[in-house]
């Protein structure tokens, strides 16, 4: 039996409030074309719906972080243990993924393509639907990005749970480091491939025409050490150096805290990836993971309630603003709004719509795939 510290259970609600300031960042960013030339380019309002780069890399920290944090325990069983995560991450991200991508494609593709099926993108349609990037001779890390603009960064997470959800079904106490080196080599092996070098640049590794092999040269892009770093950070926090080191880092985390919050302000090292704005977002999430785990500090219910509906919030923002724009005689709140006005009314509805989806999708997709699971290790204990 793989034996690992199940210490720490309380409820993270410190990383829940920057889910919740990583997607208003973003929703804010996308939103932001409602005041277009109405702010100047150093104004507090363009400074903070700007950086949105910074909102991304503190996702990915998270999600590092948190696979390593949520599969601690002990482990018995192989199977078991791939299916629990695999099943959970699975019911997580596609259910709410479909339903806005179906929304997109009759109500924003057809209306579009004049509801004429021959002028419909089908390429896309099929690569948004398996997360594949539209065109990966386009700029990194986006690649073409998806149908549903914000989904590019999705596929990066189903390619971490892919690569975690082995490295788990291998090893449960060291998948950290198993996890790590498969991402490690994947990425130096097919930059080497396609461009003869290595880089650690996010918005640098590009790619010509390399045929079908294009359409999966994302897992190459540097992006996805964000991953590998929050993944450390989960291991050390389940470690007895954070005891060891309390007393360092109750003297250093307040520091780090105020740099991050003004990497973020300043926009330092504007951009995705290690090399650039993610060094401001791993300042931040440091001390924020310390405070929750050491301090038990009490955070905004509200702040806690938007990390909770984040996903739904994330993937379902640029749907609402999309249908709001094209359907604009239904929404007359909406059209007859201006400026910070319309800005507020599009975030009420964009969170009103994230509120119904995780309450109507993401709780009953959770219930449903822990049903699946207790079926599951029921039929490998009986047989």
């Amino acid at each position: 039996m793989e034996h690992l510290n199940s210490s720490f259970t309380r409820k993270l609600d410190g990383v829940q409030c920057l889910r919740a300031f990583a997607v208003l960042i973003v929703i804010a960013s996308h939103f932001s074309v409602i005041f277009t030339g109405k702010f100047g380019s150093e104004s507090f309002f363009n400074i903070v719906t700007q950086n949105s780069p910074f909102a991304v890399d503190l996702f990915f920290f998270i999600s590092g972080f948190i696979m390593v944090f949520t599969t601690n325990g002990n482990i018995t069983n192989r199977a078991n243990r791939f299916y629990d995560f695999a099943i959970k991450r699975v019911f997580r991200i596609f259910p709410v993924y479909y339903s806005c991508l179906l929304v997109y494609l009759v109500f924003i593709v057809m209306y579009d393509r004049s509801f004429q099926m021959e002028n419909i993108p089908w390429m896309d349609v099929f690569k948004s639907s398996l997360l594949i990037p539209l065109n990966y001779t386009d700029a990194p890390p986006f690649y073409g990005y998806s149908l549903i603009i914000p989904a590019w960064t999705i596929t990066y997470e189903v390619y971490f749970y892919l690569v975690f959800s082995i490295s788990l079904l291998i090893t449960s106490r060291f998948r950290t480091i198993l996890c790590s080196l498969i991402l490690v080599l994947i990425a130096f092996s097919m930059q080497m491939y396609t461009t003869g070098k290595v880089s650690f640049d996010a918005q640098s590794v590009g790619y010509l025409d390399v045929g079908i092999l294009g359409n999966i040269s994302f897992i190459s892009n540097p992006i996805i050490y964000d991953f590998i770093i929050g993944m450390i950070i989960g291991e050390f926090f389940l470690s007895d150096y954070k005891n060891k080191l309390s007393n360092t880092i109750d003297a250093v985390a307040p520091i780090l805290l105020c740099f991050g919050l003004a990497a973020f302000i300043s926009m330092f090292r504007y951009g995705y990836g290690i090399t650039n704005g993610a060094i401001g977002a791993l300042f931040l999430l440091f001390p924020i993971i310390y405070y929750d785990i050491s301090r038990g500090i009490k955070y905004p219910k509200p702040f806690v309630f938007i990390g909770n509906i984040s996903y739904s919030l994330y993937i379902s923002h640029i749907v609402v603003i999309s249908v709001a724009d094209r359907y604009s005689n239904l929404f007359q709140v909406y059209t007859q709004s201006y400026g910070w006005r319309r800005f507020c009314v599009i975030v009420t509805m964009s969170i009103t719509i994230a509120v119904l989806m995780h309450k109507f999708i993401e709780i009953p997709t959770t219930r449903l795939a822990k049903r699946v699971i207790i079926k599951i290790k029921n039929r490998n204990t009986t047989s």
